[in-house]
């Protein structure tokens, strides 16, 4: 089973993208890090390189993260750096 990544635009979804397998294990925690770069998201899983998503239309358009399925979420931390 791989990763999947998406976006919706316009009320769209587009084509997913798989990459790299799965990581997540049921009641094993783990710390994500996704930093927005000029050209997409590189995406961290304990400080190892998960993935990268590349942007679809201007990364200062971003409005949100969705992240979807059975997940507890214990805490969040949103870093702010200018491109």
């Amino acid at each position: 089973m791989s990763s999947v990544s998406n976006s919706l635009q316009a009320g769209e979804w587009g084509n997913e993208e798989r990459e790299g397998k799965m990581v997540f294990e049921k009641g094993i925690g783990f710390d994500l890090t996704i930093i927005n770069e000029s050209y997409g998201f590189q995406i961290f899983v304990n400080d190892e390189r998960f993935c990268t998503f590349a942007h679809r239309d201007d990364p200062s358009d971003i409005s949100g993260l969705q992240i979807q399925g059975d997940v507890e979420i214990t805490g969040i931390q949103v870093t702010l750096i200018d491109l």
